[in-house]
């Protein structure tokens, strides 16, 4: 059950609560009406640099009590985000830390210290994530999208910010800080939202308490600042040299934006993911024009906006284009003609997509991204797609062999030629909702495949995957995902799920609904699978994989590369006939668990019985790299569970949550290695372990090993000093952790990964881990024969 509430307090905050009973922690996000585009046109990327300094220090909190310090060591999660019109700063934690978490994030927006050293540190950092950013595929797409529009000068001003930009005066630098700040971050220009499984007048406490703390008027000059609606209008159409899948872009200027836009671009990405038969992208898809379809935000402010449509096409061929906006157009034309009970249907299916995420990523959809309206009129549904279709479009073709000159624009360059396209008249036979239900088998074979069935009063949930001995490849992965694309989408619009996704490395399938539901669509499944055969589209998937990697900073495409490198140890599949099943029915009864298996005796392969679902077994460390044609180093080192059983778990899981907020502390902050600093828990094909990730500018891999070295030597002595007190709250912490998170499908996913953690001897091996026991796995952890370490390295000049 959720519920919502807003109010206005005396100082003028914007306060938007929302109450989730079933959410397993808390998360706040705080935004400022102002932007990079209001900051001052002699200081490109001040508003990106005191984005980064207030997570620096404030007068109430610095050290390892700062905000930047504190989450990550309470397991939670914290960022910001910069845009043109609005500055957002958020966490999520366990629900017992969001009014500590609130006093640190409201402090740090009213009393930042703006100190010297952090500036000079934050511009170096930013000076090499502009760096990461020029080679950058997305940043560059919307560069262009940008540029080849006319609009407000700050449209397109260099916003990043640089160590050339910010110059050498710190002092001067920190006084325009200081004087953006107070210009801009007052309360009447911030809008705060909790959300949490608090009662909403626990959390409208909360919000006044500390929301009272922030300034509440602005400086003249702000007051006296007038935002003049600016008029959008496409320059011209163009094709840009881009690394990675060919792109096409149809970017709309929307010049009377309002913010209950957002709610219709969210039901019209809704209409524009829909892979049932009939749909859009289902049609481009058998017409072998278009391999995928997303809606995107480009730029907003001044009550205007640039939405844009972007196309997979399934062959680099321009004349694509023609086919790709016509078919665009009719299809908007039929959205028009929709009755309410259509409207309302796809509006149910936006919320419920929007209900799975977890508190932060809804919190994040409402200021930033599409979250879906409350109630939607055919009436005014019809008047912004009016806009919408009326709106002037500028066309971007992105691919890699774009030959054309330099253009510079926003402190980037990117290689551009002249592009023209004329949409053509298309005739698809588009099908909307309502479809025929799938009808549940009226026998079922005699024989019945192994199902392991875990009882549960949460929603069933049958998990479907490969045993551990032989996963599948991702060829194999991304034809299946093709050949129940179309079936999942039609579950979709029965209140299912059904889902075939590459979970930590590993393919697997996943089904949830009502029991009559599970079993129609266990069998539309099956007859599926008996008839499957690889298609074009599967393979083009699996290419795009690979070339959206290019694009990625090198820690992430580390990342990437970690799950392959591991399973490479072990034999594949690469046809399913040959596939060896595992399968599990979390929840539901035992009558729905035999008729089940009686379905999955008829699967292509064979299904064993679901013995283990981690592999703990020693492993060998190797050391793979990745070669860069240039950028930053990286480093990933993974070191995994060698050993099986409840305590390795737990331990491995507490040193993770000790090492996480030194880690950082000590070479983000004090040793300033790089720009990514990260230590985690982390669970990649079939494996779990700690996961340390390092990315620097200057530091070669060898170096950056050296110094994660040298952090775990200087462990053993904290975790052998270990503090009772500590101990305690540590193992609470990571009590509230272990909880059960996510959606339903990942709720199945963690219980059956690890289904001692939900034990109820978990909490008793738990309070036994002591200083000594812990310093024992700490040794055992520090072994480096079973490290991984998997770097990314420009190639020598």
């Amino acid at each position: 059950m959720s519920q919502a509430a807003s109010l206005r307090l005396d100082n003028g905050l914007t306060v938007r609560l929302q109450h989730d009973a079933q959410a397993s922690e808390a998360a706040a996000l705080l935004q400022v009406a102002s932007g990079s585009d209001n900051e001052p046109a002699q200081w490109p990327g001040l508003a990106h640099l005191l984005e980064h300094l207030l997570f620096t220090g404030s007068a109430g909190y610095t050290g390892q009590q700062r905000l930047m310090s504190w989450v990550p060591a309470q397991s939670g999660r914290l960022n910001a985000t910069t845009r043109a019109d609005r500055t957002a700063y958020f966490f999520s934690l366990p629900a017992s830390g969001l009014e500590a978490g609130l006093a640190r994030l409201v402090d740090m927006l009213a009393q930042p210290l703006l100190a010297s050293d952090a500036i000079a540190q934050e511009t170096a950092v930013i000076d090499a994530e502009y760096r990461l950013l020029r080679q950058d595929t997305p940043t560059l797409t919307g560069v262009a999208q940008r540029h080849f529009f006319h609009g407000p000068p700050a449209m397109q001003r260099f916003q990043v910010g640089s160590r050339a930009s910010f110059g050498d005066d710190v002092s001067r630098l920190r006084q325009a800080l200081i004087d953006f700040h107070q210009q801009r971050y007052h309360a009447g220009a911030m809008t705060l939202w909790l959300c949490g499984p608090q009662p909403l007048a626990e959390l409208e406490t909360l919000a006044r308490r500390y929301g009272a703390s922030l300034s509440g008027s602005a400086s003249a000059s702000a007051d006296a600042a007038v935002s003049l609606s600016p008029c959008l209008r496409a320059r011209a159409d163009a094709a840009v040299r881009a690394t990675g899948a060919t792109q096409l872009t149809l970017t709309f200027a929307l010049n009377r934006w309002q913010e209950s836009d957002a709610g219709w671009c969210a039901l019209l990405q809704q209409l524009l993911r829909d892979e049932a038969e009939g749909s859009l992208l289902a049609q481009l898809r058998a017409a072998d024009a278009c391999d995928g379809v997303s809606l995107q935000e480009v730029w907003r402010g001044g009550g205007a906006a640039l939405i844009a449509v972007c196309f997979l096409p399934a062959h680099p061929r321009t004349d694509l284009t023609a086919q790709l906006e016509g078919a665009l157009r009719q299809w908007l034309a039929q959205l028009a003609t929709f009755t309410a009970a259509q409207l309302n249907h796809y509006l149910q299916l936006a919320q419920r997509q929007y209900a799975h995420k977890s508190v932060l990523d809804r919190l994040r959809e409402q200021a930033f991204g599409f979250a879906p309206p409350t109630a939607v009129t055919p009436e005014a549904w019809q008047r912004w797609l009016k806009q919408l279709q009326q709106a002037e479009i500028g066309r971007l073709w992105l691919d890699e062999s774009v030959q054309g000159e330099v253009t510079s624009s926003a402190g980037f360059e990117f290689i551009s030629a002249p592009f023209h396209s004329v949409p053509t008249v298309s005739a698809l036979p588009l099908r909307f909702w309502p479809f025929p239900p799938l009808a549940a088998p009226s026998t079922l074979p005699h024989s019945a495949a192994p199902l392991l069935h875990l009882p549960s009063s949460a929603p069933a949930v049958l998990t479907l995957r490969p045993a551990l001995e032989t996963p599948i490849t991702d060829p194999l992965g991304y034809a299946l995902q093709a050949a129940l694309r179309a079936l999942s989408a039609s579950l979709a619009h029965q209140n299912g799920r059904l889902s075939v996704e590459r979970q930590q490395g590993i393919w697997q399938l996943q089904l949830s609904g009502e029991p009559v539901f599970m079993l129609a669509a266990m069998a539309a499944i099956v007859t599926q699978l008996q008839a499957f055969t690889p298609s074009d589209a599967s393979a083009r998937a699996w290419q795009r994989e690979r070339q959206k990697e290019q694009g990625d900073i090198p820690v992430r495409r580390l990342l990437n590369r970690l799950p392959g490198w591991l399973l490479a140890q072990q034999p594949a599949c690469a046809a399913l006939e040959k596939v060896v099943w595992q399968a599990a029915l979390s929840g539901g009864s035992p009558t729905l668990a035999q008729q089940l298996a009686r379905l999955l005796s008829q699967l292509p392969g064979s299904v064993k019985n679901a013995a283990r679902w981690l592999r703990c077994d020693p492993l060998a460390g190797q050391r793979q790299t990745l070669r860069l044609s240039q950028g930053d180093t990286a480093l990933l080192l993974f070191c995994p569970l060698t050993q099986p059983g409840l305590e390795a778990q737990l331990a491995w899981r507490m040193l993770a949550l000790i090492y996480q907020p030194a880690f950082f502390q000590r070479l983000r902050v004090e040793q300033q290695i790089g720009y990514v600093v990260s230590c985690s828990f982390h669970h990649v094909a079939d494996r779990a372990g700690v996961l340390f990730a390092l990315q620097s500018p200057q530091c070669k891999a060898a170096d950056l090993l050296i110094h994660i070295q040298r952090f775990l030597q200087t462990m053993e002595e904290n975790i052998a000093q270990l503090a009772a007190d500590e101990l305690v709250d540590k193992r609470e912490r990571l009590w509230q952790r272990l909880q059960p998170d996510g959606d339903v499908l990942e709720r199945a996913r963690q219980a059956l990964a690890f289904p001692e953690l939900v034990s109820p001897a978990a909490r008793v091996q738990l309070d036994r881990l002591d200083a000594p026991t812990l310093l024992a796995w700490h040794r055992a952890l520090c072994n480096p024969i079973y490290w991984w370490q998997c770097a990314a390295e420009p190639d020598p000049v």
